[in-house]
């Protein structure tokens, strides 16, 4: 299993701020982190041994998502101004209000201490994407993507075994298969042997016709068998033929006729 997973990759919306700069709230993210560690030792969790509570590592989003209902809610506030309206007579049935906070929610954006803060049409958030590698059972981090500027940053730390980077895609060959020629020729010598005895028999009906045993044998009718025939042993020479005797271009007009 370790073998198998060795060199894969993976991607992951990021939940910390990269940068250390300062964000809305006044903190960075580095800021944030001693906050929050400082707060949870006080509640008794051993930070120093890597004990964390569960969810820790989205605080930041929890964070960040509570500046963005305030954000939102103040710009809100800001347009039902001019309308008369207001937040505290709003309820689950006035599309109005509504509205205006899912549009007041879609245009906000700041820099938090999960990274830059914004939401797609859909109301998701939009992240940097962080790509990690497994080597020797261990992720590494090879870079970040940012959505929203389109911009790649990478680190060149990746490793592939003998330093060949694998195929992305299916890689389709296509490979000529033909028929052996040795059964070709026996199929064929066979038809070839068929369609001459063929047209024996029908040269015989031919000049035997006027003979009594040959008119009421229905020369007529045995005649349009045995082109029957022939026309059957002439397609099993026809149905061999492959690639390897027409070109491309010319095989379906071989196969039609």
């Amino acid at each position: 299993m370790r073998e198998a997973a060795e060199g894969h990759l993976t991607t992951e919306a990021l939940m910390w701020n990269q940068n250390n700069q300062k964000t809305i709230s006044g903190m960075s993210s580095e800021d944030f982190r001693l906050r929050l560690n400082k707060e949870l030792i006080k509640l008794g969790y051993d930070i120093s041994h890597n004990r964390y509570p569960e969810g820790y590592q989205e605080a930041p989003l929890a964070y960040d998502a509570v500046w963005s209902v305030a954000l939102a809610f103040n710009k809100t506030m800001e347009k039902l101004k001019d309308s008369g309206e207001s937040l505290k007579r709003f309820t689950y049935t006035d599309k109005n209000i509504a509205n205006e906070i899912y549009s007041a929610m879609n245009s906000t954006q700041f820099l938090g201490v999960s990274g830059v803060v914004a939401f797609s049409s859909q109301g998701d958030r939009i992240a940097l994407t962080q790509i990690e590698q497994m080597n020797n059972g261990q992720y590494r981090k090879l870079g970040y993507y940012d959505t929203q500027a389109d911009n790649l940053t990478w680190f060149d730390e990746e490793k592939w075994p003998d330093s060949k980077v694998p195929q992305d895609r299916t890689v389709i060959k296509r490979v000529l298969r033909t028929v052996s020629l040795p059964l070709f020729i026996c199929m064929s010598s066979v038809a070839g042997c068929g369609i001459t005895i063929a047209l024996i028999l029908i040269l015989f009906n031919i000049i035997h016709k006027n003979r009594r045993v040959i008119a009421s044998s229905h020369p007529v009718c045995n005649t349009i068998m045995l082109i029957g025939v022939i026309t059957c042993l002439v397609s099993v020479i026809l149905l061999g033929i492959d690639g390897q005797f027409v070109q491309p271009n010319l095989y379906n007009l071989v196969k039609n006729f």
